[in-house]
């Protein structure tokens, strides 16, 4: 390996804060659907230690640039649609000039998309200036958060499954209290679990009407139901549950340490192990 590497490369720290984050800017063509950046505290503010912290870090999130490529990449026109009309709704955002600038580029706009036979909902996506766009409210939002590590997992997983569930991008005004109820139910797992995520929006939403972008909050007084068939639902550990297990397994005695590594995988009994 090169000696000219950056020994801090993905190294970041907020202007409000001394605690040390990993930071990955996402390829272009994935923004759409992970954002503009992965980031994650590495809950220390001594920089020799975040370094060596971050490795970990930084393989997940290459791993998961790498696998949503590969979804992307394997022929979804939804997704390669969705990275169109966002491409051309920021053309028609940014037009500059004079009325007839604007008017002749948002006709270009229009012409091109006539031959992708868009829908009347892709219209409105593309040339509405008045509504907001949901993705970047909201990375703008998380990123003012007050959060530790495991909080800003749970706001990135509900910003992903809201996204995932609208079908690509979309304007905050378009959530009803009927789409809010619906995206619930379409969650799987714990009733702890879709009630976090049902407050994480809530709590955007709390903030969009603050700011009077949206008359009403469709997540508050929504009742979060468990899976069908029982309360006792199981559901499986999540990344920042499994990275704070493996934490504690370091302090451990190698042979225990070794054993609970082997029985996370395998789900096997410790008399099998």
């Amino acid at each position: 390996m090169s000696g000219s590497a950056n020994p801090d490369q993905y190294l970041y720290k907020r202007s409000n804060s001394l605690i040390w984050q990993v930071r990955v800017k996402v390829p272009s063509e994935l923004r759409s659907i992970l954002g503009a950046h992965l980031q994650a505290s590495l809950g220390t503010r001594n920089k020799g230690e975040a370094n060596q912290k971050k490795r970990a870090v930084l393989a997940k999130m290459f791993d998961q640039i790498e696998t949503t490529k590969k979804t992307l990449s394997q022929g979804d026109q939804i997704d390669d649609r969705r990275l169109m009309l966002m491409q051309f709704r920021k053309s028609v955002l940014n037009a500059a000039g004079s009325r007839d600038d604007i008017d002749t580029m948002t006709l270009a706009v229009h012409d091109q998309l006539e031959k992708q036979n868009i829908s009347e909902e892709e219209g409105r996506y593309v040339f509405n200036r008045d509504d907001t766009e949901f993705l970047p409210a909201f990375e703008e939002w998380a990123e003012a958060q007050p959060s530790d590590k495991d909080t800003a997992s749970r706001i990135r997983k509900a910003k992903r499954e809201l996204i995932d569930f609208m079908g690509g991008s979309f304007f905050v005004e378009a959530i009803t209290v009927k789409k809010a109820k619906d995206f619930l139910k379409s969650l799987s797992g714990a009733k702890s679990t879709k009630k976090t995520r049902q407050q994480i929006l809530s709590r955007f939403w709390n903030h969009l009407v603050d700011e009077e972008i949206v008359e009403v909050n469709p997540w508050t007084g929504l009742r979060v139901e468990s899976d069908k068939g029982s309360e006792n639902h199981v559901r499986p550990f999540e990344d920042y549950e499994l990275v704070k297990l493996y934490k504690e397994l370091q302090h451990q005695p190698e042979h225990w340490r070794d054993l609970c590594i082997i029985a996370m995988v395998t789900g096997a009994r410790l008399g099998n192990v």
